[in-house]
């Protein structure tokens, strides 16, 4: 027997009449209920595991957007060096006519 329950028990034959056994038992019932959370409160093992799967869910979400952030990417950094590889290459092409026509109709 636990010490809750023999103190009950002493408190139940002590008690001079059956009002005070009545508010023996009531104050026992009220220390249970705040030394144990109510059940609504309490976490189960199913709770658990929808959480769990939830979070594999959005995890695995993630991760698929991520990968098209970096495929995104990808393809606007390839994008961006083109340009710049064309307009390097433009800029270079016009110099080299400008110094032709300069040193062919100019000079």
């Amino acid at each position: 027997m636990s010490a809750v329950a023999l103190h009950l028990y002493e408190k139940l034959n002590e008690a001079p009449d059956d009002k005070a056994r009545s508010k023996a038992i009531v104050e026992a019932f009220s220390e249970l209920e705040e030394r144990y959370p109510s059940l609504r409160d309490v976490v189960t093992q199913h709770h658990l595991s929808e959480t769990e799967l939830r979070l594999q869910k959005e995890i695995e979400q993630t991760r698929l957007e991520i990968k098209q952030i970096e495929v995104n990417f990808s393809k606007t950094v390839h994008q961006q060096t083109l340009w710049v590889i064309g307009s390097v290459g433009t800029i270079v092409m016009a110099v080299r006519l400008l110094e032709w026509f300069l040193a062919h109709v100019a000079g």
